[in-house]
């Protein structure tokens, strides 16, 4: 008896983590391009969050820097205002939009995020777009769970 009820308890927390942490990524159109000097752009934000286009953009920015890609900022954002620099020695525009970016109500308030990003070269062709979405334990923050999230789909995309 009591091996059966640890076993069931064993099946209900396993899913139960399981179910704390998820992804779901889907990488649209191409690859990152491995040379070339991209510029970064804020993010559209549709969140309700303040400045998520701007977190989500200096997150992407480190990441890829810290993956060997020769990457600039494409603004300016003194803590309350985002100027754009114009920039003309570049290869890739990188943009996006920030879907999600928040908190989600209950007892831990777990963060989760939603991205897409994209790449396009100076015609503005599409080189390289992906969309991802990612909610964790509440114990981790949601800059954290972006990180996560962009790393993931940069790595996919290689």
């Amino acid at each position: 008896m009591k091996k059966s009820f640890f076993t069931i308890l064993l099946i209900f927390f396993s899913f139960y983590l399981l179910s704390c942490s998820s992804v779901k990524e889907n990488i649209k159109v191409g690859k990152l391009p491995k040379k070339g000097i991209i510029v970064v752009y804020p993010f559209e934000n549709f969140s309700q969050t303040p400045y998520a286009g701007v977190k989500a953009a200096s997150l992407t920015k480190g990441i890829l820097l810290s993956k060997g890609f020769k990457v600039v900022d494409g603004y300016i954002f003194d803590g309350e205002n985002i100027k754009l620099k114009s920039i003309k020695n570049f290869d890739y525009k990188l943009t996006g939009k920030v879907i999600e970016w928040r908190y989600k109500t209950g007892i831990d308030g777990e963060p989760a995020v939603s991205l897409y990003i994209q790449i396009k070269n100076k015609n503005g062709h599409l080189i390289w777009s992906a969309t991802g979405s990612k909610s964790q334990w509440g114990h981790k923050s949601v800059s954290l769970t972006a990180q996560e999230l962009i790393d993931e789909l940069v790595s996919k995309s290689k």
